[in-house]
């Protein structure tokens, strides 16, 4: 199969920073730890330095200044709030405490009679009255309040700290994940459902009803609220997990908690909360559209036994699959539930250990991997269309296996140290998904030999530029790491790939040779999207 597209735009981020409000301030703090700024308006300060605040943001960042002069924005979750006056006064000029002097002060202004017999109102009269109050004073929200430019600045400058806040807990939030993963924890199992079961209850998820949410004077798209994820439990779970039909509010709640606990429901406001709560805002950890420990999508809860290198024949073989059923249309595969399915089949990587692999099955195993993790970065983002996107996506995706975090570079480095002068083999199993690198191949250690030879010969005869009236050879770019890792000299670089070459290149090489030096071209670096599946081959495991 063979197909070959314009690239794609970038999918845009969820637009959950809007309507982040400034206000003035004026209290004054003390710094409960150490807290060093990284951009040129952050304020950073000592533990215990006092700090008088001039103004806060609904992002939890405020502006002040410390005794020194120095002023800037820092976060309020480093800092408590000093109250040195009321109470203060209250206990040097009275000896009282401040509970004394409340009750005393209580006590001296007590509530007129009729007051009190308004409060005894009948539920329903209490009911009726909010009812009118409410229809008197009607709420409208404006989308573009008239506001000025300085208000307009801080409230950009607010949302870059709600966003920045938001990506550094993200972060801290895969972080207690691994390092969990890393001690052995397993995820609790709610009222004993398999993973399956789970992958099915997730899938369905995707169904729930999404809107837009004002959570804490910010607005965040295509989320959900606590209480609809109960209610959705309570509607539709049953028709996929049975065992769901007869559960009350309370073991809804443990079943939510525990979507929480596996990352399959992240808290978009604060995602390292760790309590589920029905007011806060909710979105399923697939639908977010960053850069990520990609099989995170759901933390897998039992140890696995699979082989891990038959595990990476399943997966890259799943992922082909889906690319076939569903190119060229990457939009199409990237909104479908199968895409969403297969997040939750990464997630079984988690438990995979390679430590007892021998070295075949280990350099099986990543070359799969690789090439899964390339064709799912395409569906789940967009093909790369610079170096610098390239470089941006295989630094940032990742997975999390072996008990540890291998990025997408890493992956590719790890195939890459396979291969020798002697055997360069290995180069020629992974692929990019574009035209100037291999096509996907599907390995296994008993064929490795065979399909490398067919995959290496496949890509040389489509890749290859051999100019025999300019005595030249223009390898793809790829070859110029080839070059420079394994240390060839450009003859023996020709020399390597001679015998992989189909007869008529080999025997213009030889032609060009018996002349003189042939000289040797690096192409361009090519970035269009091209998907050649050959697991249809009777060389594939499958």
């Amino acid at each position: 199969f063979f197909y070959r597209f314009l690239p794609m735009s970038e999918v845009p981020l969820s637009e959950s920073e809007k309507n982040v409000s400034v206000t003035p301030c004026n209290c004054t703090v003390r710094a409960l730890k150490d807290w060093s700024g990284d951009e040129l308006d952050d304020l950073s300060f000592k533990k215990d330095d006092v700090i008088t605040v001039v103004k806060k943001d609904a992002a939890g960042w405020a502006s002040g200044k410390l005794k020194s002069g120095e002023s800037g924005w820092f976060p309020m979750e480093c800092v408590e709030e000093i109250f040195d006056t009321a109470v203060a006064e209250v206990g040097m000029k009275t000896g009282e405490t401040a509970l004394d002097a409340f009750i005393k002060e209580a006590k001296e202004h007590k509530a007129p009679v009729s007051k009190v017999a308004a409060l005894k109102l009948s539920a329903a009269d209490r009911n009726a009255s909010i009812s009118e109050f409410l229809a008197s004073k009607p709420m409208i929200e404006s989308d573009n309040p008239d506001i000025g430019a300085d208000a307009a600045e801080e409230i950009e400058a607010a949302q870059k700290r709600l966003m920045k806040m938001q990506k550094k807990r993200k972060g801290e939030r895969a972080e207690i994940l691994i390092e969990n993963l890393r001690k052995n924890w397993l995820p609790s199992t709610f009222f004993e459902l398999s993973e399956d079961d789970i992958d099915r209850l997730v899938v369905d998820l995707n169904n729930i009803s999404l809107s837009r949410q004002k959570y804490h004077f910010s607005s965040y798209e295509d989320v959900f609220l606590g209480s609809q994820l109960l209610q959705h439990l309570k509607d539709s779970t049953p028709k996929i997990v049975p065992l769901f039909k007869n559960l009350s509010k309370e073991q809804m709640k443990q079943a939510a908690q525990c979507l929480l606990e596996r990352n399959v429901i992240v808290d978009v406001a604060d995602p390292g909360r760790k309590k589920f709560k029905s007011t806060c805002v909710y979105q399923l950890h697939s639908q977010q559209t960053d850069y990520s420990v990609l099989n995170f999508d759901k933390i897998y809860g039992v140890s696995c036994s699979d082989n891990p290198t038959q595990l990476s024949i399943q997966i890259v073989g799943e992922m082909v699959e889906l690319m076939k059923k569903y190119l060229p249309d990457l939009g199409k595969l990237r909104k479908s539930t199968d895409l969403k399915a297969f997040g939750l089949r990464l997630s079984g990587l988690q438990q995979v250990y390679l430590q007892h692999l021998s070295t075949e099955e280990k350099r099986v195993f990543f070359i799969n991997i690789h090439n899964a993790m390339i064709m799912y970065v395409h569906a789940k983002f967009s093909p790369p269309t610079s170096v610098s996107d390239k470089r941006f996506a295989y630094e940032y995706c990742s997975i999390y296996t072996n008990k540890r975090r291998y990025s997408i570079q890493e992956l590719e480095s790890e195939c890459f140290d396979f291969a020798t002068k002697q055997d360069i083999g290995p180069c020629f199993c992974i692929s990019e998904c574009t035209k100037a690198s291999p096509a996907v191949f599907i390995f296994s250690v008993d064929n490795y030999k065979m399909t490398q030879l067919y995959a290496t010969r496949h890509f040389l005869k489509r890749a290859l530029v051999i100019d025999g009236s300019d005595y030249q050879i223009t390898f793809p770019k790829m070859f110029q790491r080839i070059h420079k890792d394994l240390n060839f000299t450009d003859e023996e670089l020709i020399d390597a790939i001679t015998p992989y070459c189909a007869k008529d290149q080999r025997d213009e090489i030889a032609k060009m040779k018996s002349v003189g030096t042939i000289d040797v071209k690096f192409a361009q670096n090519v970035f269009d999207p091209a998907y050649i599946f050959e697991e249809a081959s009777p060389l594939s495991p499958r």
